[in-house]
C-alpha cells in the first residue's frame, strides 16, 4: 500500500493521495510522519489484505505505542534494500521479532525484526464509512477462525431468502 503526496489534515494528523510514490520516498516520508508521533493516512494500494482492508480504501496508522500482538495490523518496512513497506497482519511473535501475512496471501511475508515495524493500523475507510479498527473484535481473533467466519458470512449472504 503505497501513496503520493503528504497534505497536512490537521494538526494531529498527515493525508496522503492516491497516486503511488516510489518506495524509497514513501518510506522516507511514512517513517518521518510516525516518529514525529502524528498519525498518517493514505490510500491502500493492492489486494494482499483483502477483504477486510481493500485497493482504494484510506488506513489509518498511528505510531506503535506498545508491542504489538498477535493479529494486530502494522505498518511495517519488508525489504530495506528495496524500501518496501506493507500493511499486513501479525501472525506470530517473539520478543524481538514478528512474521507477518496479508489476509488474502498464501504464504507469510517472513520474519522482521521489531525495529522494522513503522505503525499500526487503527481504521479503515471504505466509501465513505469509517471503520474504527482498534475496536473491531474480529481483527484480533485466530486467523483460521476469521477465515472461517469470513466464509460462513459469504455462503449466508449469497443465499436467498
Amino acid at each position: 500500500m503505497r501513496a503520493t503526496s503528504s497534505l497536512p489534515e490537521q494538526s494531529e494528523a498527515v493525508s496522503c493521495a492516491a497516486t503511488p510514490l516510489p518506495s524509497q520516498v514513501f518510506r522516507q516520508i511514512t517513517a518521518g510522519i510516525l516518529r514525529d508521533g502524528k498519525t498518517l493516512r493514505f490510500t491502500a494500494y493492492g489486494n494482499s489484505m483483502c477483504p477486510q482492508i481493500q485497493h482504494g480504501d484510506f488506513v489509518t496508522i498511528k505510531p506503535i505505542s506498545h508491542l504489538p500482538r498477535v493479529g494486530d495490523v502494522i505498518m511495517l518496512v519488508t525489504d530495506p534494500v528495496t524500501a518496501q513497506v506493507v500493511v499486513h497482519r501479525i501472525t506470530a511473535r517473539t520478543a524481538t521479532t514478528v512474521t507477518t501475512r496479508g489476509d488474502a496471501c498464501a504464504s507469510p511475508d517472513g520474519v522482521f525484526p521489531h525495529t522494522a515495524i513503522l505503525g499500526v493500523l487503527t481504521r479503515v475507510e471504505r466509501d465513505g464509512v469509517a471503520i474504527n479498527w482498534e475496536l473491531s473484535w474480529h481483527v484480533h481473533l485466530h486467523p483460521r477462525l476469521r477465515q472461517v467466519l469470513r466464509q460462513l458470512y459469504h455462503r449466508v449472504k449469497g443465499r436467498k431468502p
